[in-house]
């Protein structure tokens, strides 16, 4: 029992020297996550802004601690039926956690934008028609094709056995 006494006693004290030699490193490691902590204190979650105009979007962020500026889109037919002055996408993207040194971007379409969108998706169904238009021709050129052709064999085959059956009945 004596031993048992003077064993647990021994690491009692092992145990209070792994203690005081990791207490440094706790302390550095409890240092960075409250420097990471006061950095990051101010930091904002970013709400949805797409699909609001670009007034309702600016009125929204001027309740978080950013900077904003707004890029206009170059036209895309994806653009054709959107609103005017309204934000299409956000960088950093909506939802992330930012701090109030970042620059936000909103990226939005104006009318100029959206009518030579139009025209853009105008010109891409229209060439969509046209290839379509081009696949059915050649359809319907091959299918007269091979109605040809099989016109034509079959007069070739009609032929050869009316002509096998003439000899064959005069050999008889």
């Amino acid at each position: 029992m004596i031993n048992t006494a003077k064993r647990a006693g021994k690491a009692i004290d092992a145990m209070a020297g792994v203690s005081d030699a990791l207490a440094p490193a706790a302390q550095a490691v409890k240092g960075a996550i409250d420097d990471h902590h006061a950095k990051h204190a101010n930091d904002a979650k970013i709400p949805k802004l797409t699909e609001l105009s670009l007034d309702d979007a600016h009125e929204i962020l001027t309740n978080y601690p950013v900077k904003s500026i707004n890029i206009l889109v170059a036209p895309n037919k994806r653009f054709a039926h959107k609103r005017p002055n309204t934000v299409l996408r956000t960088e950093p993207r909506t939802g992330s956690v930012v701090s109030p040194d970042t620059f936000f971007k909103l990226f939005y379409v104006d009318e100029a934008t959206i009518l030579e969108s139009k025209e853009l998706l105008k010109l891409a169904d229209e060439q969509k028609s046209k290839k379509k238009e081009a696949r059915k021709e050649l359809t319907h050129k091959l299918v007269n094709s091979s109605k040809a052709e099989a016109g034509t064999l079959s007069h070739k085959l009609s032929s050869t056995l009316h002509h096998v059956t003439h000899h064959t009945k005069k050999g008889i």
